[in-house]
């Protein structure tokens, strides 16, 4: 009878030992992170409480959560204080999103995302997460992850416009690289002194600006869009937005040739105002004997750079007397 006693007596104190215990059933700090650039988020998973399923078990839940984004050396909290019972925790940055929980069986997991603003493209951010987890095994720690951002490589280049000698305002640039992004979802967008004036594609690298006049000038940039897989925030938009240089562009006003002649002269001279042009030019004078220009007779270039203002033309023309 002792015996049996003695037994009883081991196995339940083996028994309370299991009850006592915070480690035999529990779970360590479940934590997952991943960066989606398709839709420029950072998804961050945490569990916030542990159902073990021996009713008598200790429950393990999440007791503290703070969350910090590193970037140029500057840190930022995202939350503060997050728990079990207060999941968006004493504070929580507009950039974080409760992305609300689910229950696997285990873990109620809670899940944030991130919404990447448009200064960390191109750039790397270390999120950093501390936490106070229930379980002796695994009760406080820290995750640290370092991303790199993914911006376009390279911005759009103009690499050749109009300075006046063309009667058309063109556009020709260099494309970014897509740098894995779908090319569907980039555009761009030129703009005019600040005002737009149209959308275009991602293969297409030149635009002829139909709303230009002679004679007057304009500032122009190109601004390639990448637009991402999420809704439209108000405080952070659903694209990011790579700039071009600034060019300055004009068509020049047309010149008007104004002949003159002497009775007895053996020529015509030709005048005309001084263009409004930068840098080093000469003209190049044609005549032909259609009003249409469709034949050309003669080509006369005139090499005294801008300054020149006249050509006296005295080549196999004919005094017709009146």
């Amino acid at each position: 009878m002792k015996h049996y006693y003695l037994r009883f007596l081991g196995l339940f104190f083996l028994f309370f030992l299991g009850v006592g215990s915070t480690s035999v059933f529990a779970e360590k700090f479940f934590y997952e992170i991943g960066y989606d650039q398709s839709s420029g988020r950072i998804f961050i998973t945490v569990s916030v409480d542990e159902r073990d399923q021996c009713f008598t078990c200790k429950i393990d839940k999440l007791q503290d959560l703070d969350i910090t984004y590193t970037i140029n050396n500057n840190t930022t909290n995202l939350l503060v204080d997050g728990s079990h019972r207060n999941r968006n925790g004493n504070y929580k940055n507009e950039l974080l999103v409760n992305n609300n929980s689910n229950w696997d069986g285990k873990l109620d997991k809670q899940r944030y995302y991130i919404n990447i603003p448009s200064a960390w493209f191109g750039k790397s951010v270390t999120i950093r997460t501390h936490y106070y987890w229930g379980d002796n095994s695994d009760k406080e720690g820290n995750k640290e992850d370092t991303y790199a951002i993914a911006g376009l490589q390279g911005s759009p280049i103009i690499t050749a416009f109009p300075t006046g000698e063309q009667n058309q305002i063109k556009l020709t640039w260099d494309k970014p690289g897509a740098n894995g992004y779908a090319p569907e979802k980039i555009r761009y967008y030129i703009y005019q002194n600040d005002q737009l004036l149209a959308g275009l594609d991602y293969n297409t690298t030149s635009y002829i600006d139909p709303n230009s006049v002679y004679g007057y000038r304009y500032n122009y940039r190109i601004v390639a869009r990448v637009g991402l897989n999420r809704e439209i925030l108000s405080n952070n938009p659903n694209y990011f937005d790579v700039w071009s240089n600034n060019i300055t562009a004009w068509k020049n006003s047309k010149l008007v040739l104004t002949p003159t002649f002497a009775p007895c002269a053996t020529g015509i001279t030709l005048t005309w105002p001084k263009p409004n042009l930068d840098g080093a030019y000469s003209y190049k004078i044609l005549r032909s004997a259609r009003p249409d220009f469709s034949t050309i007779t003669n080509t006369f270039d005139v090499n005294g750079g801008l300054n020149t203002l006249s050509y006296f033309d005295d080549t196999n023309l004919q005094h017709q007397k009146s």
